[in-house]
């Protein structure tokens, strides 16, 4: 059985909408989806119609309407559909060193505000309770 093996946490992440425009094809498709989970190295993303694997996407989001993100570029390493919709993998490829930092802020935050008994630990994703 293999074991998914991630180099930075990553923390869920409920009702947070990304915005994201394709810009490996020139195709200009801009979509929303919704963010499920963010790490340093990345986000997994909600969304009706994806992009497909190997695309580039530009993404634009707030987290906690505390931090803004613009211009975040990142490649699709996986698309998981299902009958309604698909989950996104995106790896970030082009993110600003100061914006990086309050990812790992963000995601070091939910660690220290959350007592150890109301977190549980699923497939390297951390879910508050």
């Amino acid at each position: 059985m293999s074991r998914e093996r991630r180099k930075y946490p990553r923390v869920e992440i409920k009702k947070t909408q990304v915005k994201m425009q394709e810009v490996s094809k020139n195709t200009g498709g801009l979509r929303e989806g919704m963010i499920k989970g963010i790490s340093a190295g990345g986000v997994g993303i909600n969304m009706a119609e994806p992009f497909d694997a190997g695309d580039v996407v530009v993404m634009n989001f707030s987290l906690d309407e505390e931090y803004d993100f613009k211009a975040v570029k990142g490649r699709i390493i996986r698309v998981e559909k299902s009958h309604f919709d698909a989950i996104v993998g995106i790896q970030f490829m082009e993110i600003a060193e100061d914006d990086l930092l309050k990812i790992k802020e963000y995601v070091k935050s939910k660690f220290q505000n959350t007592d150890k008994d109301s977190v549980i630990a699923y497939k390297n994703m951390v879910i508050f309770r």
